[in-house]
């Protein structure tokens, strides 16, 4: 219509769309830094503000509330600073296409208002073009307004599609899945040829297996080196080492299922419940009989009572009775609980679950050599392996799957109560140490290139030779070859499989 009826001012139409668009192209990157400056203090903002709250009483303590007060009123201010940019950038971006249209809707009067009194145009073109182009400028600044918009996401967007499409573990973990189910069937079907008729549960006779296991996070410096274990189901197992760095964390983390082997396999029967229970205790900011049923919702509250007083954990049974009452304390469970309290709910919401494989990384570490804790949770554990289960009826006992438990002591006594002592050698090796088969001073080594016995459901420990009169502080590298039993002048080892 403008350029049929007023041909002259083609070009007002063609700069007017021209400044728009350099204008937002000027601004584009200004504005998208703008927002995530501002984006970025509002954040340390609230982190400042939660750590704070969450820690106020080491601020007490120290005497820290003015700095910290000081602390706040600085990220306050930049924070303000920053949003006062924001505003002024959206402001600018609000203002530039109605100032744009306006100026050129007033250059347009100016310049063509001659031709209206010399009835060159009409009048109602006139006023249509100069509406043309106020429709032109609101247009454009809604869509600018929109475009602006996107632009202060771009850069969060485009982190969010780099962390999209970063490498999972899915792939290899489908893997590792489907590699222990072909072996449970594959056991299965060994253990139910052997042992056909010699059982009432012969599931139970699978083993927990380590096959050619080798672990390392940097390339050249292995945590854990060709490992060949066969951990029989029902068993208290302690994991042990004399120095650190020692790879008892890896090991079990192996076995929790929570990382991966760098080689080799880590077998689990399939039918098996896992679980893997950090060192440190890790709360939900949730009532105390959520956090303790969490594994296992429908859990009865009698069981999880007698866990609690097996425990020791009274202060814990008072705190549901009140929260069974409804009644609200002014300070939450967490705030009233000691360290030692903490730790043990930690430790009783894995009982409460009730898995067949526990996995407890340094579990005794939170209480104290003068404590009775300890000899509690210790109790607690051999309780747990000898009964399949904690305080569960004695009549369905034969019923129950075995229960296998692995943790880590801090000294060697602690270490007596379990059936199985896995020792972690300097080298990566292991040696292990059944209790009941091995007898005192009994090891087990596991060196390289041992060859499988094939004994599907008898309790075997390792693949490997067992060192009669040896200890702890005797090294057996990984990579020596299996004792030869060919010289009749030489005492024969064992080779037979523990029961």
């Amino acid at each position: 219509f403008t350029l049929k009826k007023s041909p002259t001012s083609w070009w007002i139409m063609l700069v007017m769309p021209l400044g728009m668009i350099l204008w937002a192209w000027l601004q584009t990157k200004r504005y998208a830094a703008a927002c995530t400056k501002c984006g970025d203090l509002e954040m340390a903002l609230m982190v400042f503000v939660n750590e704070s709250c969450a820690n106020y009483e080491i601020i007490e303590d120290f005497g820290q509330r003015m700095q910290a007060n000081d602390l706040f009123w600085q990220r306050v201010e930049q924070y303000d600073k920053a949003l006062r940019v924001v505003n002024l950038v959206e402001t600018n971006n609000q203002a530039f296409p109605k100032w744009l249209g306006r100026s050129f809707t007033g250059f347009y009067i100016a310049t063509q208002a001659g031709s209206v009194i010399r009835k060159n145009t009409s009048l109602g073109t006139f006023l249509a073009t100069t509406n043309v182009f106020g429709s032109i400028s609101d247009g454009f600044g809604k869509v600018y307004k929109l475009y602006m918009s996107v632009s202060a996401l771009l850069l969060s967007l485009t982190s969010l599609t780099y962390l999209f499409n970063l490498p999972t573990d899915v792939k290899e973990n489908k893997s590792a899945l489907a590699k222990a189910m072909e072996w449970s069937r594959t056991t299965r079907r060994e253990i139910i040829a052997a042992h056909m008729g010699k059982a009432d549960f012969i599931t139970d006779l699978m083993p927990i297996e380590l096959e050619y296991v080798n672990f390392f996070y940097t390339p050249g410096k292995p945590i854990l080196q060709d490992l060949n274990l066969s951990i029989p189901q029902g068993k208290l197992v302690a994991v042990l080492s004399k120095h650190s760095g020692s790879g008892r964390s890896s090991l079990l983390k192996l076995l929790g299922q929570r990382i991966n082997p760098t080689s080799g396999r880590v077998l689990l029967p399939t039918h098996l419940r896992v679980v893997y229970v950090e060192r440190d205790p890790m709360m939900l900011d949730q009532p105390l009989w959520q956090n303790l049923v969490f594994g296992d919702p429908g859990a009865q509250r009698e069981r999880v009572m007698d866990i609690l007083e097996h425990m020791r954990l009274f202060a814990a049974m008072s705190t549901l009775q009140l929260e069974a009452q409804g009644q609200k304390a002014l300070l939450s469970w967490q705030q009233c609980f000691t360290s030692t309290e903490i730790a043990k709910v930690h430790l009783a919401r894995a009982m409460v679950m009730n898995p067949e494989v526990l996995i407890l990384q340094r579990p005794l570490i939170h209480y104290s050599d003068m404590s009775s804790s300890r000899s509690v949770v210790l109790e607690l554990l051999r309780h747990n392996v000898d009964n399949r289960g904690l305080c569960l009826p004695e009549a369905t006992l034969k019923r129950r799957r075995p229960r296998t438990c692995f943790f880590t002591p801090e000294t060697d006594d602690e270490a007596a109560v379990a059936d199985i002592t896995l020792h972690i050698m300097k080298d990566g090796s292991i040696f292990c140490k059944d209790r009941e088969a091995g007898g005192p001073g009994a090891m087990v080594a596991t060196p390289r290139g041992s060859s499988r016995e094939s004994s599907r459901g008898n309790s075997f420990l390792t693949e490997g030779s067992v060192m009669q009169d040896a200890t702890f502080c005797e090294r057996i590298s990984a990579n020596a070859p299996p004792p030869s039993t060919s010289s009749p002048s030489s005492p024969q080892p064992s080779t037979s499989s523990p029961s």
